[in-house]
């Protein structure tokens, strides 16, 4: 795949934990994930804007931003089969 109009962007589920033990699931609708030539590419929560505390507080806590860190883990990001 080496055409950016081949890449589609994707929902996915992303399974979270909090430091403080809380867990829960966020649906990313906007399409952040995408399939490359290597799989599931999460680039943009792995190590992009979505792999900070203060996006991911807003994201999965509905929190006001936290400090930026890397404490909120992710611990699972599969695709959605949820239809539209």
């Amino acid at each position: 795949m080496n055409n950016k109009e081949e890449i589609k962007n994707i929902k996915t589920i992303i399974k979270w934990k909090a430091p403080d033990g809380r867990t829960g699931e966020y649906l990313d609708d906007f399409g952040f994930c995408y399939y490359d030539e290597y799989g599931l590419n999460d680039f943009w929560w792995e190590e992009g804007n979505g792999g900070c505390d203060c996006n991911r507080s807003k994201m999965f806590l509905k929190e006001e931003s936290w400090p930026c860190g890397e404490t909120i883990e992710i611990l699972s990001i599969t695709p959605y089969e949820g239809g539209n």
